[in-house]
């Protein structure tokens, strides 16, 4: 329920989404990493530690993610994980 201007009571109809565990740690992840200054390359342990995600299961979902173009792999001493795309084109 949301209150309007004049105060009245409407009703809005929602539709829930159902996820699995994987696919809310990859949404938080996703989150995680687009709340990252643009073109930054965050650290693998940040993601985890910060969304509180077991590492061994998070790179699973990462793999998965660049697999589908949605985050980018950085190899290397500054390696990392970053968007794959701008914020504003990616979607649930």
């Amino acid at each position: 329920m949301i209150r309007t201007k004049s105060t009245q009571l409407v009703q809005i109809e929602r539709s829930l989404m159902k996820l699995t565990g994987g696919g809310e740690y990859g949404i938080r992840g996703m989150l995680y990493l687009a709340m990252q200054p643009p073109y930054a390359v965050a650290l693998f342990s940040a993601i985890s530690s910060s969304q509180q995600i077991p590492e061994s299961y998070l790179s699973k979902i990462l793999q998965s993610l660049t697999k589908a173009g949605l985050i980018r792999s950085h190899r290397g001493f500054k390696g990392g994980y970053s968007l794959g795309r701008p914020a504003e084109a990616i979607t649930i």
